[in-house]
């Protein structure tokens, strides 16, 4: 019997010991003797769905032109594909998002590559809303407008454009490339 008792007592002594040491590193950590270097980024543990469900919901885009120019009424005067150097590039785009829970939130990013496939934009905002409001309505149908300047010193030939669009509460994106000629 006193052998048992002896195993119980270095088991519980081996058990203070742990909680004893775990205590002196977390205080040295905490009083910063001793720094952590996280290798992964922070992710809020009250930010994850415990549920393995996807959120239901679409983003289409139903519409994308390319204009001289688009007026207040969100309309393109003369659609075209080609522009030049120094010229004005505006597009009109229309996209379909449904709502969660009464609301809408779209996050728009672009990238621009020239006739050598080189990135010369890059526009990526990603915590950056282009519109987030409350909806009544479990689909909605909304239109944006954006333009961006050809430098005068361009060369000829295809450019890209290429557009994402995202809804971020439904964890759901579109993208959308197209085609634009530079030119004289």
């Amino acid at each position: 019997m006193n052998q048992r008792a002896s195993v119980v007592i270095e088991i519980i002594l081996f058990m203070v010991l742990v909680v004893v040491t775990s205590a002196v590193v977390l205080l040295l950590v905490r009083s910063g003797v001793i720094m952590v270097k996280a290798e992964n980024e922070d992710i809020s543990v009250l930010n994850a769905e415990f549920l393995p469900y996807e959120r239901s919901g679409t983003v289409v885009m139903k519409e994308f032109e390319f204009c001289t120019a688009i007026d207040e009424q969100f309309h393109c005067i003369t659609p075209t594909t080609h522009f030049t150097p120094g010229s004005e590039v505006h597009f009109l785009y229309r996209v379909e998002s449904s709502s969660w829970n009464g609301d809408i939130a779209l996050v728009k990013n672009y990238r621009i590559t020239g006739p050598d496939k080189v990135v010369l934009l890059d526009v990526d905002e990603r915590n950056n809303y282009v519109y987030q409001e409350k909806s009544t309505e479990k689909v909605q149908t909304l239109t944006f407008k954006d333009y961006f300047m050809v430098s005068p010193l361009a060369p000829a030939g295809e450019y890209t454009l290429e557009l994402v669009l995202s809804n971020p509460l439904l964890d759901k994106k579109v993208t959308v490339t197209k085609n634009l000629e530079i030119g004289s």
